[in-house]
Parts: C-alpha cells; sequence; structure tokens
C-alpha cells in the first residue's frame, strides 16, 4: 500500500490521524509505505504524519527505500521547501548505483507531470534524472486529486519507449479537481468519483489497473521492465 501524501487533511494532526485516517485506510497500516505531502507539514514538522506512522517510516527526513520481491521501491520526500533535496538526490543516485535491479518504482507526492490545477511539478524534476538514467520503470504522485496515466517520457518532457511511466493517483477522498491544461503524452484520465490504482509487481514486469471504490475497472494495462 503506497499512500502517495496528504493522508490526512487538512493539517495532517495527530488526533485527526487517529479520528479519520485509522479506522479507514489505517486498516492497512502495517503494510503500509508511507509517503509525506504538503497537507502534513501544515503541523510542524510534519509531527502527525511521523507519530501516526511510527516505524512505518525510517527516520526524520521521509525518504527510504525497501524491496518488494524483485523490485526496488523509493519513496521519496518532494516537500523541497522543508527538506534538502540536494541530499536527496545525492542518496538517491547513490542507492540506484548501490542496489541495481531490472524493475524498481518511484512514489512521491508531488508529479512531475500532470494536467490537473498543480500541474508539473519543478520539485519532483529534480528526482527524475537520477531515475531515467538507471531506468526506472514506474512514478507514482497524487497531489492533483484525479487520476492520470502518461506514456513513459523523458524528464524533458519527450514520449520514449526507455522514459519513465507515471500516474497522478489523487483520488482516495478528499474533493475530486478539473482537468486544466492537458499535458503532451497524458494517456488516460479520470476525475469523475475516488479510486484506487492496483499494481502487480513482477520479476520481469508489472500490470496496473485502476478501479473506482464501486469497483468498476477503468485503465489497466501491462509492461516489462526496462533492464
Amino acid at each position: 500500500m503506497l499512500a502517495l501524501g496528504d493522508t490526512q487533511y487538512e493539517t495532517g494532526a495527530y488526533a485527526d490521524y487517529l479520528q479519520s485516517y485509522d479506522p479507514t485506510w489505517g486498516a492497512f497500516k502495517q503494510r503500509t509505505f508511507p509517503v509525506v505531502g504538503n497537507h502534513e507539514y501544515r503541523t510542524p514538522g510534519a509531527q502527525g504524519f511521523f507519530s501516526y506512522f511510527g516505524e512505518r517510516v525510517p527516520g526524520p527526513r521521509a525518504w527510504y527505500a525497501s524491496n518488494i520481491g524483485a523490485w526496488r521501491i523509493y519513496v521519496l520526500n518532494s516537500n523541497c521547501d522543508q527538506v534538502d533535496c540536494d541530499a536527496q538526490v545525492q542518496w538517491l543516485k547513490e542507492d540506484l548505483v548501490a542496489h541495481p535491479r531490472r524493475c524498481s518504482l518511484a512514489a512521491m507526492h508531488h508529479p512531475r507531470f500532470s494536467s490537473g490545477p498543480h500541474g508539473n511539478s519543478v520539485w519532483a524534476a529534480r528526482f527524475w534524472p537520477a531515475l531515467d538514467k538507471h531506468q526506472a520503470d514506474l512514478v507514482l504522485a497524487g497531489h492533483d486529486h484525479d487520476y492520470e496515466r502518461f506514456a513513459p517520457k523523458h524528464n524533458s518532457g519527450a514520449v520514449a519507449a526507455n522514459g519513465l511511466r507515471s500516474f497522478v493517483v489523487g483520488t482516495g477522498g478528499k474533493t475530486l479537481y478539473s482537468f486544466e491544461t492537458i499535458e503532451p503524452g497524458s494517456r488516460f484520465r479520470y476525475n469523475r468519483s475516488a479510486g484506487v490504482l492496483f499494481l502487480t509487481l513482477r520479476d520481469e514486469g508489472y500490470t496496473w489497473r485502476y478501479r473506482t471504490v464501486g469497483g468498476t475497472l477503468l485503465d489497466s494495462g501491462t509492461a516489462n521492465c526496462l533492464r
């Protein structure tokens, strides 16, 4: 379970996590990889987020890596106004070299590309060159309250078969947004109801399925890892 940030509105207060998040998404807490969003930092130091998730977030910086089967999973903190993203990018580069995997995935709150009102994030763009160089396969983000899938793209925005396939999945419960200017490479968009992206991570590839809370399958596909 990858919770892509803004996990508790409006301020990420610990009491609100206990009252709202815990009785719902909290059922999956022990298998959750939490991503910190901008709303969590409305509580100083995102202390509500860190207090609630506890050992699920290793370290105070909210960026970390873990293995799931054959995959290397990178949880990144894209709040570059709150943390040292230069240090984080250096850590990411070093970990990509030290732990080469055929398949890898990065999750952060702010999307590099988005057709929603927040649009493309310059903070997210700081991580993409390293992920692109080492041929990461998937990048997941939230921030815009909609679902959007992009064709594989390089950090430059060019669509390419060896680019990063990215998703915006901001449909976890808050009010949904309208789409603004459609970003090049956008392949599927949905903003009518809440829903969840299901990923099946295999040794050499992956499958995605986006379902609404009513169970309707709207978007799906299968791809091989790049390496």
